[in-house]
């Protein structure tokens, strides 16, 4: 929004909120209703509050292994079988949608660092990423309300990333 005090006052915030939170609870993820991730729309807003190498630290604390329970559950997308007027069902497609634009932001993020975090966390975050985009996209358009209203900004949100790369059919 072009407002410098306001940037500088959200990223201190963000920082003195959670700069030292490590091993993210993620056992109750997803909540039936979900359209977001507490746990991974936090480490994205950390991604752009925090310099690259002190970010890849931070992550490899907080996701400590993307492969094993619970943090594994984080890369798999939500299964949804979307039946007409099923809004639960629809906030999990967001959520697809929208983990995969964090995950994304994440693997973007580590593009480039050294180190057995940034190693060990971006091709899972990479594939986890794509995997979540297709399973959105199959389901993101639809005439119901529930989600008809709402989706569609999430799949813009996510084919429009200026950090790219992650949409259906992209390199």
């Amino acid at each position: 929004v072009g407002d410098a005090d306001l940037e500088r006052e959200a990223a201190a915030a963000a920082r003195r909120l959670y700069a030292d939170d490590t091993a993210a609870v993620v056992g109750a993820e997803p909540v039936g209703w979900d359209f977001v991730s507490p746990a991974l729309t936090e480490a994205d807003l950390m991604r752009r509050v925090l310099d690259p190498d002190p970010f890849a630290s931070w992550l490899d604390d907080f996701l400590p292994d993307l492969a094993a329970p619970p943090h594994d559950a984080l890369c798999s997308p939500v299964d949804v079988e979307p039946d007409e007027g099923d809004g639960a069902a629809i906030h999990l497609i967001g959520l697809n949608v929208s983990r995969a634009w964090c995950l994304a932001g994440l693997a973007d993020a580590l593009d480039g660092r050294d180190g057995p975090a940034a190693d060990r966390l971006r091709e899972p975050l990479d594939d986890a990423a794509r995997r979540h985009a297709e399973a959105g996209a199959a389901d993101v358009l639809t005439d119901d309300y529930a989600g008809s209203h709402w989706l569609s900004s999430f799949a813009l949100y996510l084919l429009t990333r200026n950090e790219g790369g992650v949409a259906p059919g992209a390199a």
